[in-house]
């Protein structure tokens, strides 16, 4: 038995790059990586597949349940990438490399319509949905005497100010144009970050990193970037995109 193990290791060790599988940290989140018909789909995924089908290798999926298991596993060596709508902040970058910004993004709240917050203070003492280990989380932490109450995804917490579970949250923007169209009752309205993205999180020295960025830059030359973002965002939110992202 050990000796098996030991020429799976070394068969592994000697096989070229190229045919290696890229493992991608991934959680379940639309419309970045998610189950449809039995079938992984999203944003995330359809841009990555195209940079595995040129580089002539595979994407390796590792589920995980939780946003912040995402970085946690990739710094202990568990994969070779971290997707899923991760956002770019300095903390990270000291951390990891990084593809650079593949989606423009800003965090907004998120609130019933009866209501328009206009600065954070107004929300003093309420309980508001967040998520761990998230710049959402961060953001709201600022308020006075807030509590704060946890969901697994964007997802559960748009869906918590729905119920009245709470009486907002903190969301990205392109989870919010997608989701809100199913809740008439809910609106965007403060924005509580300046413009950010999200990017793809490697190894610190991993190639990937220039890789991926070059492999973002192509796509958008090509036009497949924007018609991947149309396909899940409809052809207002690409077009505002297109127009956020530098050329």
């Amino acid at each position: 038995m050990r000796k098996l193990v030991l020429g799976a290791f070394i068969l592994a060790l000697a096989q070229p790059l190229a045919a290696q599988p890229i493992r991608v940290l991934v959680r379940e989140v639309e419309p970045f990586y998610f189950h449809k018909n039995g079938e992984v789909t999203g944003i995330d995924h359809e841009l990555l597949q195209y940079y595995a089908k040129k580089s002539g290798r595979e994407l390796q999926l590792i589920w995980v349940d939780h946003f912040d298991d995402l970085l946690r596993r990739l710094g202990a060596g568990d994969a070779d990438v971290a997707a899923s709508g991760i956002t770019l902040t300095p903390a990270r970058k000291q951390k990891f490399d990084d593809s650079g910004s593949y989606l423009p993004v800003r965090i907004v709240l998120v609130e019933p319509t009866s209501r328009t917050t206009t600065d954070l203070s107004q929300l003093r003492g309420r309980t508001l949905a967040t998520m761990s280990g998230t710049t959402y989380e961060a953001a709201l932490s600022k308020i006075p005497e807030v509590k704060l109450v946890y969901g697994v995804d964007e997802a559960e917490l748009i869906a918590m100010v729905a119920d009245g579970r709470a009486a907002a949250t903190a969301v990205d923007t392109i989870p919010a144009f997608y989701r809100l169209p199913k809740y008439p009752g809910l609106h965007m309205t403060l924005a509580l970050s300046e413009p950010q993205g999200y990017g793809y999180f490697v190894p610190k020295g991993s190639p990937l990193a220039a890789e991926l960025a070059k492999h973002i830059a192509q796509l958008r030359d090509s036009g497949i970037y924007y018609r991947v973002l149309q396909k899940y965002l409809g052809p207002k939110a690409a077009e505002m995109v297109k127009a956020a992202t530098p050329h």
